[in-house]
């Protein structure tokens, strides 16, 4: 039997999904409590349609189970997924040139 997880003023708050192959799958994310609801506070690895800081509510039975989105934080998550990864290093890559390009990336090479 589950039970309830604290650690200081964070709980584990677990979102039931489908996975891949459609069945049912369970991850828990931490969130800290701020009056009746829940601030998430890491990101999701499989969860759509949540992002760091979101704000949500919770049913509890014996653990915490997400609810529903309360309020959006303004974050997004990106998913994703490599079927082959030939891709990866080269995906990887242009992501962190499209996030770091600035004046403080001089010695950055993009390709």
């Amino acid at each position: 039997m589950k039970k309830v997880k604290k650690y200081k003023n964070s709980y584990k708050v677990f979102f039931i999904y489908k996975d891949n192959n459609e069945q049912l799958a369970e991850e828990s994310i931490w969130a800290d409590k701020e009056g009746d609801f829940y601030r998430v506070k890491n990101i999701p690895f499989f969860t759509n349609n949540i992002a760091y800081n979101d704000l949500i509510s919770v049913e509890i039975d014996d653990v915490l189970y997400f609810d529903s989105l309360i309020e959006e934080s303004g974050h997004s998550t990106v998913q994703l997924v490599f079927f082959d990864m030939e891709y990866f290093d080269h995906l990887t890559n242009t992501i962190i040139c499209l996030l770091y390009t600035s004046d403080a990336a001089d010695d950055l090479l993009c390709v």
